[in-house]
């Protein structure tokens, strides 16, 4: 028994441990601190944003103006176990965007965030295929384009105007 108490009076306090944090953060904080205060700190620390790659506001701004804006596309999965899928949640972020998701309708008109579009693009999916080595059947992996997207003109002002006034003359839209 006398050796359990020796390994825990040898084990660091988490106050000890915090401080230990706060020095590799090269935070400053009061001797007295208590635990709860310098967590709080850490906390604060960690969870900022970082602006040492020098991001200005206008930057920042400017890419979550292009990142957010709506891109009217047709999206269409290639994989023949999604063809009767209706459609399929994405996200996609950034450290300054966050986290932006969207259900996105399949071989339909839609309006998808550009940060998402970007990420429905670059998606690939592996498929195998097979051919004939010295008599021998041999599978190949390959990669291919998981989605077919279309980028279809925006939609404009009297367009939107005609479907204005279609959606009121169904009422399809209750004030």
């Amino acid at each position: 028994m006398a050796t359990d108490i020796k390994k825990e009076a040898a084990q660091p306090t988490e106050l000890e441990n915090l401080k230990t944090q706060a020095d590799i953060l090269k935070l400053d904080y009061k001797a007295n601190i208590t635990a709860k205060d310098l967590r709080k700190q850490i906390m604060a620390e960690l969870t900022s944003f970082d602006d040492s790659e020098g991001t200005s506001e206008k930057d920042r701004a400017d890419m979550i103006a292009e990142n957010t804006k709506l891109v009217r596309c047709m999206v269409m999965p290639v994989a023949a176990h999604m063809r009767d899928y209706q459609g399929q949640l994405f996200g996609a972020g950034n450290s300054v965007l966050g986290i932006v998701s969207k259900f996105v309708l399949f071989n339909t008109e839609y309006q998808v965030p550009n940060i998402i579009l970007k990420q429905i693009q670059a998606q690939e999916m592996q498929f195998f295929t097979t051919r004939r080595v010295n008599g021998q059947d041999v599978r190949e992996s390959k990669m291919r384009k998981a989605f077919n997207v279309d980028i279809l003109d925006q939609i404009t002002q009297e367009e939107l105007d005609e479907l204005s006034r279609s959606q009121e003359n169904r009422h399809a839209i209750d004030a």
